[in-house]
């Protein structure tokens, strides 16, 4: 009988346990201090590669100093130089290959060999870009209006 009751007691009690753990992080690795001013980091599973948005010079000037690098997923291998001469590089989504914002209001496709064509200038607007999101399900890239207070989608058409 004496198992019975402690195997109730303890039934009864791993609910509360379970609810009382904490979200906590463990840290896998970092990368040597050779990332130039990252900004974001975009999974590509498909290719076992990471994408980051470099700024590298400041992040609001129109300076051509940023880029995107690319990293290995364990963090060891890394190119700086995948896609230079960009302005301060923040948001990045996947449509196909790759597309990035520049923070003084571009978006560019960046196709998989390095070439890269701007779909979007909001110069004119006065609308800085930030972080971006597409949605692969209904093709539609999400760009925030940083100073401009603004969020708009737009339909890819590709």
């Amino acid at each position: 009988m004496r198992p019975a009751l402690f195997a109730i007691a303890l039934v009864s009690l791993l609910p509360a346990a379970l609810s009382a753990q904490q979200p906590s992080l463990t840290k896998l690795w970092e990368t040597d201090t050779v990332v130039a001013v990252p900004e974001s980091v975009l999974p590509d599973p498909a290719n076992n590669i990471l994408y980051v948005s470099l700024v590298d010079g400041a992040p609001w000037d129109k300076d051509g100093k940023g880029g995107v690098g690319r990293l290995s997923p364990d963090g060891k291998q890394y190119n700086g130089n995948w896609i230079t001469g960009l302005n301060a590089p923040k948001g990045m989504g996947r449509y196909g290959d790759l597309i990035v914002s520049e923070w003084i209001g571009n978006v560019f496709y960046v196709y998989a060999d390095g070439r890269k064509v701007q779909m979007l200038d909001r110069k004119p607007e006065k609308k800085n870009t930030a972080d971006i999101w597409y949605d692969q399900k209904t093709k539609t890239l999400y760009v925030p209006g940083f100073f401009g207070k603004t969020i708009t989608a737009y339909h890819v058409n590709i």
